[in-house]
């Protein structure tokens, strides 16, 4: 016991020489007199690093500080996903059971789908933030909860069968948290308040059911733009998927409570690290509500979360007994980077050696052409003066690549962002998410006048309950909808259009047997075959 007590007064002596390093390294992205981070870094149940730097409100000049409560977005749904498997193991909730016996309003749907497939996002359907947004319905908007989950229960189609693929979303939690609320026969927010929050003494966090909600000490959300940060809002409320708020104390507590339980059996964390299984019996990553891969030979499990100008990242080490938290509140992508150069400086010698980089590939004419995998997006790569260059398909824009490695090149919109070239396609990584393109060969199509007349009109989708108006104007198709922007359209074969906005991604109109346009069908990079009747 003398020796153990040795070693470990040793490790937290050499973890706190770290603090003034950690210390510069937050002072590298953050500074006072903005909107900034908190941090925390717990080890072996002990707290053993925290910081607040930059400033929860510009205006008012109010500092963030412990006591700061700032917004979670997806980290919110390990909450959700938590909350469903303490209800599964008091018996009410069967996270096997078709949701269409808890929620009836589905019965349309032509597939089983799981509560756990709610929770891996394995489940299809479409997502709502899409769809949201299809309605006309921006970040800055007031949405309710309630008009989310209206709008999830009335979806009556599928991107894939259940359990076929996996499709990061938040649809899947949005339908979680209100069959949770039928089962408990309590708002969604009380019973985050009764199974987790109460019972672990988060006494400063909640889940804001509106948008109108006053939430003590918030710290306000901003973006940088030419210099400058602006108030950047969100208020679309989406419960299970997002909406909680909460402080660096607090999850300084859930942090300690998942290093605490996270080895036994019978918690709920045990299961949610565990890989989701498709139908063809690939792994997946992603459990409920967290996510897994190898960290320089060490598992680590992490989730992150973003809407609007709010970040957040937290990140457990299990074998090294080894949490970190960071929140913030404008819209840069360091959170996620700062974490692991946390690990990296309390870890380093415990942790596999960091790959050396293989030599960079001279040759760039491989790489060169189209990639398309989300309907209506593609990526176009080109060269010139021995320089790989990147833009889409119809953008007015192009970008250098700075090579990283064999087959690698820096994504410049985010920061350790990359992609990666193979023989037939190219994988695009952000943060902790990957896509793939395979290579593509689209041929823009011109039409006539008078042919592009006949897809003019009035088309309706019934379960959004909007209309897109189709027309022409200076010789192109335009989508009109009374709230979003117009949208350009441009013509492919086939009768198909795209455009250069995410969630209005490509347009495939259908005739019927005299030629006559009936419909056409939205596909985006979440949602596949919208149906829009024209009137």
């Amino acid at each position: 016991i003398r020796i153990f007590s040795l070693v470990l007064l040793f490790c937290n002596g050499a973890f706190a020489q770290k603090a003034t390093q950690l210390d510069s390294l937050i002072y590298q992205y953050y500074q006072a007199n903005q909107p900034g981070v908190a941090v925390t870094v717990i080890h072996q149940s002990e707290t053993v690093y925290t910081q607040r730097i930059g400033l929860a409100n510009l205006e008012h000049q109010v500092p963030i500080s412990d006591s700061t409560a700032f917004c979670l977005a997806s980290v919110s749904k390990q909450f959700t996903a938590y909350l469903a498997l303490l209800l599964a193991q008091e018996g009410k909730l069967d996270m096997q059971a078709d949701i269409r016996d808890y929620l009836p309003e589905l019965a349309e749907l032509p597939y089983k789908i799981t509560a756990v497939q709610l929770a891996n996002h394995t489940h299809g359907l479409p997502n709502v933030s899409e769809l949201v947004k299809v309605k006309g319905f921006g970040q800055a908007d007031r949405l309710w909860h309630r008009d989310v989950v209206d709008m999830a229960l009335r979806i009556a189609s599928i991107n894939f069968r259940p359990g076929e693929n996996y499709q990061y979303n938040n649809t899947g939690y949005v339908l979680l948290a209100e069959i949770i609320e039928r089962q408990t026969d309590m708002p969604f927010q009380e019973a985050l308040e009764q199974y987790i929050f109460q019972p672990l003494g988060m006494t400063a966090t909640l889940a804001e059911s509106s948008p109108n909600q006053l939430v003590k000490n918030k710290a306000y959300s901003y973006a940088l733009r030419n210099g400058e940060y602006y108030r950047y809002d969100s208020n679309i409320m989406t419960n299970g998927s997002a909406g909680i708020r909460t402080t660096i104390a607090d999850m300084t507590i859930w942090a300690k409570h998942f290093q605490a339980t996270f080895a036994d059996s019978r918690s709920p964390f045990a299961r949610m690290v565990e890989n989701s299984v498709l139908n063809n019996g690939e792994r997946l990553a992603y459990g409920l509500g967290l996510e897994t891969k190898n960290y320089r030979g060490t598992r680590a499990v992490f989730h992150g979360g973003g809407t609007a100008g709010y970040r957040a990242y937290t990140l457990h080490l299990p074998e090294h007994n080894f949490s970190v938290v960071v929140l913030g509140n404008t819209n840069d992508y360091w959170p996620m980077k700062l974490a692991y150069e946390i690990v990296d400086l309390y870890l380093d010698k415990q942790l596999q050696p960091v790959p050396t980089p293989t030599a960079i590939i001279p040759e760039l004419e491989p790489y060169t052409g189209t990639y398309q995998q989300i309907p209506g997006t593609y990526l176009q790569f080109a060269t010139r003066n021995d320089s790989l260059f990147f833009s889409t398909l119809l953008a007015e824009w192009e970008v250098y690549l700075e090579p990283l490695a064999a087959h690698t090149f820096a994504y410049p919109f985010y920061p350790e962002a990359r992609f990666v070239f193979t023989s037939d396609r190219v994988e695009l990584y952000i943060a902790n998410f990957a896509y793939e393109y395979p290579r593509a060969a689209p041929v823009l199509q011109h039409y006539a006048p008078e042919a592009l007349t006949n897809f003019t009109g009035f088309y309706r989708n019934e379960s959004l309950n909007t209309i897109y108006e189709i027309l022409v104007e200076d010789g192109e198709l335009v989508a009109r909808h009374p709230i979003n922007y117009d949208i350009k359209l441009r013509g492919l074969a086939d009768d198909t259009f795209i455009s250069q906005v995410h969630f209005f991604g490509q347009l495939r109109f259908q005739k019927d047997a005299v030629g006559q346009v009936t419909q056409f069908e939205l596909s985006a990079q979440h949602m596949k075959g919208l149906v829009f009747q024209k009137l």
